[in-house]
């Protein structure tokens, strides 16, 4: 898969302020039930047929360059993506939401409008695109909201990467809730608000000062947006994906990004782990996989990752191990004689010290992990400063705490399913199976992976 390879230089040119981006644009239309959207394709002045990636805007009324109106001046950060983008050789569309700007007629009434029109509206530009000769590969790039938008809208399409670039890594609940904080007058009547929205249910009493947020015509989008959340839904993802996320980003911080990190294979093997074969088995396995992470910190501080990220060979070689590895587990779930296990036997089978190795072996022979340690810590620290081994281990420190918390979390609320069918033997023994059969999935799904 080539779409990394392009990325990285391009988003160094966005940092970079590469200058002289060579490319000549063109407007471009898709129809919709409601009226046109408007949209700029970029192409690169490189040879054809070359990658293109569609641009995903945030949240708000915001234009295909980035600027939201009801912001003070332009920033232009997507119109500066797609310039260092085509400085990459990559080729780049992206398009005002409906309901802006030159897509002002495609608005609808308010209270039509879903998450998912906006999903429909990225995926008819991804399929536009993707039915033109002059394109080789199509990646999805989506900013703020847009990365749930892009999350959702590539499993309805055949990209070859995705990137979330500042995308929360929590429902949208979760986040109002926190913003809210620091107004204690508010956050109150705001929470309550914010249940019946997220039972599905529109309400009418809406304090004048949540008005702007909670307005009624407003409410149905809320619903629909409050039904998905990033990690589960990126978690759904089998394509390449990067996670850009920046320190100093007031609405979206790096530990969403870690939720979405987490929303992978780790977590599955966890609550697998955790409902097949109870909290004993489940917490040592979530033990384990921090123990992989703390080994990813101190290679991409030495610097052994970056094997991973240039040669094809050690990709391939760690990804078929850790494939088989997977897929050996699964079956040895599969095949054990559990039929006359009762709601204790079972956990018993597997010690903790296994248990333990085991997870940990999954967490290192998983080259994604590797790789997203080294495209995401190096964001965070100054590649000028005398102590970035330092950093990087404080850094690596940080995420190993957090990650250990929230999958310690899952594990023991795993292990409560299993509770629920103590002395069903049966019962116990379909969760085995069906969890060796989500090991072998994972197998597959990782020597299906590309770099």
């Amino acid at each position: 898969m080539q779409f990394a390879r392009y990325l990285v230089p391009a988003f160094l040119g966005l940092v970079m302020m590469l200058p002289d981006a060579h490319a000549t644009e063109e407007s471009v239309t898709l129809a919709t039930r409601t009226g046109s959207l408007r949209g700029t394709l970029s192409l690169a002045d490189s040879p054809a047929p070359g990658p293109v990636v569609l641009l995903i805007a945030g949240s708000g009324p915001t234009d295909r360059d980035g600027n939201n109106s009801l912001l003070p001046g332009r920033n232009d950060h997507l119109k500066l993506l797609a310039e260092a983008l085509s400085s990459g050789g990559i080729s780049s569309l992206r398009y005002d939401k409906r309901g802006v700007a030159q897509s002002v007629l495609a608005a609808g009434r308010e209270d039509d409008l879903r998450l998912e029109t906006y999903v429909d509206d990225a995926v008819g530009w991804a399929k536009l695109i993707k039915n033109e000769s002059r394109f080789s590969s199509l990646t999805v790039i989506g900013h703020s909201e847009g990365s749930l938008i892009g999350m959702i809208a590539t499993q309805r399409i055949a990209a070859a990467g995705f990137v979330s670039l500042a995308g929360p890594g929590r429902a949208a609940p979760a986040i109002i809730r926190e913003q809210l904080r620091g107004a204690p007058n508010l956050a109150g009547r705001a929470d309550r608000i914010l249940v019946e929205l997220e039972a599905g249910r529109t309400t009418d009493s809406i304090p004048p000062e949540l008005q702007s947020l909670f307005r009624p015509s407003v409410q149905p989008y809320l619903i629909s947006w409050f039904h998905y959340d990033p990690a589960k839904e990126i978690a759904k993802i089998t394509i390449p994906i990067l996670i850009v996320q920046g320190s100093t980003d007031r609405q979206v911080s790096v530990e969403d990004a870690r939720h979405l990190r987490q929303g992978g294979q780790d977590t599955l093997y966890i609550l697998g782990r955790s409902i097949a074969q109870g909290r004993r088995v489940g917490v040592a396995s979530a033990l384990g996989i921090s123990a992989g992470s703390v080994v990813h910190t101190l290679a991409a501080a030495l610097g052994l990752s970056a094997v991973l990220a240039t040669s094809a060979s050690a990709f391939l070689v760690l990804k078929v191990v850790g494939a088989v590895y997977l897929v050996y587990l699964g079956v040895r779930m599969l095949i054990t004689r559990t039929a006359a296990f009762g709601a204790t036997d079972l956990a018993d089978s597997v010690d903790t010290w296994t248990a333990f190795r085991q997870g940990m072996l999954t967490n290192v022979l998983n080259p994604k992990v590797a790789l997203f340690f080294l495209a995401l810590m190096p964001q965070f620290i100054d590649p000028d400063s005398p102590t970035k081994v330092g950093a990087f281990l404080v850094l690596g420190l940080t995420f190993l705490t957090t990650g250990t918390v929230w999958c310690l979390v899952l594990a023991l609320g795993a292990s409560r399913v299993r509770s629920f069918f103590a002395g069903r033997p049966r019962a116990l023994r379909g969760l085995s199976q069906a969890s060796g059969a989500l090991f072998i999935v994972l197998g597959l799904r990782l020597a299906a992976s590309k770099q």
